[in-house]
């Protein structure tokens, strides 16, 4: 959210101001209303939407298992998953890019999605769209971005992860203002320790009791199926019983 809202609000721009002891009044643009197209619904994807869900116009996504959460959405409209407006399969990639004014990148790296959004991808987006990356850096190409960036394609993009890590200061990312640049800190939280240790806690006992465990990675993937992810009372679950 962070780095969303600073990149449409310019906050690059008036973060370099304040620096010059400078009081303009600039444009900026506005979230509400508009349509975000989230790659990648899987646990942090689908977060993303629910918090967005208030402000944005139309929530649009695209997932491997778009069948089942499909079926998720029709049987549990009032979960996380019920504020995703539209759900499609990976192949519908360049038309959900088409169509949507944020893009969201929250793939997981595989094979099949090292270098998903590459120049001719990238060419597909919705003019001015902004994009957010908080997937892994080789989601995307680094010289398509710049390009893309640089054409005027998108209007900004927002980091928290690059291909290569960390970028190199020769990179012209690191000189465009509308581009804003964290070190893959989006996953830092003072609760995360707590929750990963009951996790940890919670499948030993499942293991020992021979139950099925909690978020189990199926390892062809390199992800959990939808059916292992947890599920969001779960995960609230284990962050206020934290044991230190």
């Amino acid at each position: 959210m962070a780095l969303l809202f600073g990149l449409i609000r310019s906050m690059r721009v008036f973060h370099l101001q304040q620096q010059r002891r400078e009081f303009v009044r600039r444009p900026t643009g506005d979230f509400h209303g508009k349509t975000v197209g989230i790659l990648g619904l899987g646990g942090n994807g689908i977060t993303i939407a629910k918090a967005l869900r208030p402000m944005a116009g139309r929530i649009i996504g695209t997932d491997l298992f778009d069948e089942t959460l499909r079926e998720f959405r029709k049987a549990q409209p009032d979960s996380a998953i019920g504020c995703i407006d539209e759900i499609h399969p990976p192949w519908a990639t360049d038309e959900v890019l088409a169509r949507s004014e944020v893009i969201v990148v929250a793939l997981p790296l595989t094979p099949d999605t090292s270098g998903y959004l590459d120049s001719d991808r990238l060419r597909k987006a919705k003019p001015g769209a902004w994009i957010v990356n908080v997937g892994r850096g080789q989601l995307v190409n680094h010289d398509a971005l710049v390009e893309s960036l640089q054409s005027g394609q998108l209007a900004g993009a927002a980091l928290d992860v690059t291909e290569p890590e960390p970028l190199p200061v020769s990179s012209p990312l690191w000189e465009m203002d509308n581009v804003i640049i964290s070190p893959h800190v989006g996953a830092q939280s003072s609760r995360r320790v707590p929750s990963t240790v009951n996790l940890v806690i919670a499948n030993l006992g499942r293991w020992r009791q021979g139950q099925p465990l909690l978020n189990l990675v199926d390892k062809q993937l390199g992800f959990p199926r939808p059916e292992h992810r947890l599920a969001e009372e779960d995960i609230r679950s284990f962050v206020e019983s934290a044991p230190i």
